[in-house]
């Protein structure tokens, strides 16, 4: 495992300078059947699992060449963990404890970002949200391509898993366990 320091703040300090007020959804998990829009980033950085068994959020390499993570953030609105500055080879994973996050296996999101401007469409480049919709970075993830709509969300209280093989942008690309 990396041992490394990791900031935590909140993460509303971009050029979105608005607060959502909390909003009560009464949803369920989506089964969207329509095609999902295009990945903008198109980056082989993934959130491959949210695993609150093991504490653990896994950010995995997907392509076929180093990847660089610095500059990189985690981001679960208001608060965010910066990756640290090192290189990502092909395959491999890194771990970020799902308690730097605050993450709850009832409720949450994670975006991850390739730098410090959450309210940036083209700043996050993967997103997950579950237990509900709407949740901070919801809008972001669906203006960039990453997430089918706001209030998509895989089911609540259980580790999540990525099953899509590349591009994981809708409830139906997750496992909850």
């Amino acid at each position: 495992m990396i041992a490394t320091v990791l900031a935590i703040a909140a993460c509303g300090g971009s050029a979105d300078s608005t607060t959502q007020a909390p909003t009560e959804t009464t949803g369920t998990p989506s089964a969207t059947t329509a095609a999902p829009p295009t990945p903008a980033a198109g980056s082989p950085l993934v959130i491959s699992a949210v695993d609150f068994d093991t504490g653990m959020i896994v950010i995995t390499n997907t392509g076929d060449s180093d990847y660089d993570l610095a500059g990189h953030q985690l981001c679960n609105r208001p608060t965010y963990v910066e990756l640290p500055a090192e290189t990502l080879a092909p395959g491999a994973t890194i771990e970020i404890p799902t308690s730097d996050l605050g993450l709850s296996p009832e409720s949450g999101e994670v975006g991850l970002y390739t730098a410090r401007d959450f309210g940036n469409p083209e700043a996050i480049i993967r997103y997950v949200q579950w237990g509900e919709g709407d949740h901070g970075r919801s809008a972001t993830a669906v203006e960039a391509g990453i997430w089918t709509s706001t209030t998509d969300f895989v089911p609540g209280g259980f580790p999540l898993y990525m099953t899509s093989e590349t591009d994981p942008i809708s409830p139906n690309d997750w496992a909850a366990l």
